[in-house]
């Protein structure tokens, strides 16, 4: 990024107005500095899921922010619960005779559980910043 007396250049590389004077892209170093342009790193960017273009001033509204982020929660712990639905659905099938195992009805309780405690911890993030920090934690998926 390009400043010219401490204020940034949106576009230095269609060329520069100083003092009335335009001056064409690109400009030698010394040019630069005579006419007080200096170039500084940019400013790191931003997630964009919580702030407008990556802008650190501009957060997005809270409210909407946990709406969306408890939708994700919700969402996850569905993809979560599918790959074991077919084995509460096969209870509905009373040919069926096959119970549900013990450990896929406690990982579904605790994928429950895990969603609960995550909407509540969504719900009293204090700010933006602390909800662009906040990790979703869920139980380990059992192995087959």
């Amino acid at each position: 990024m390009f400043l010219l007396n401490g204020t940034p250049i949106p576009n230095i590389f269609a060329g520069i107005e100083v003092d009335e004077v335009f001056y064409p892209w690109p400009l030698n170093a010394e040019r630069m500095a005579e006419l007080g342009i200096t170039e500084v790193p940019d400013p790191p960017r931003q997630d964009d899921r919580f702030y407008w273009d990556g802008d650190l001033s501009r957060p997005k509204d809270l409210a909407m922010l946990k709406a969306s982020m408890i939708a994700d929660v919700k969402t996850q712990a569905a993809g979560l619960l599918a790959p074991s639905s077919w084995m509460i659905e096969r209870l509905a099938d009373p040919s069926s005779g096959k119970p549900v195992p013990p450990e896929v009805l406690d990982y579904r309780a605790s994928v429950r559980e895990a969603g609960a405690a995550n909407e509540a911890a969504i719900l009293a993030l204090p700010d933006v910043a602390a909800m662009a920090d906040f990790v979703m934690t869920w139980p380990e998926v059992p192995a087959p």
